[in-house]
């Protein structure tokens, strides 16, 4: 059985066009509500990334792209892993 998530960036007409045509092959569809953060992890990620970069205060490009890059090596593994599992995702 394939599973395949469709978001919100599928027009009405498209949508039940590709979904006709994908359930003929006998794919099961979710469609995901228009915007749901807690069903996206990344989303928690960015929030974290973003949080820093206020902080921080960068005013150039330059300081800007290296705050990025320092904030990424804060963000640690077990965090991801952790917001994936709150998000309902599990791991083998």
């Amino acid at each position: 059985m394939m599973f395949f998530a469709l978001t919100e960036c599928f027009v009405e007409h498209t949508r039940e066009k590709a979904a006709q045509c994908l359930r003929q092959k006998g794919a099961w569809i979710l469609f995901l509500p228009p915007y749901s953060p807690d069903l996206n992890p990344v989303e928690q990620v960015f929030s974290q990334i973003k949080a820093h970069l206020r902080k921080a205060e960068a005013r150039t490009v330059e300081a800007l792209w290296h705050t990025i890059g320092d904030i990424c090596d804060l963000i640690e593994p077990e965090a991801c892993r952790n917001y994936f599992t709150a998000a309902g995702y599990g791991f083998v």
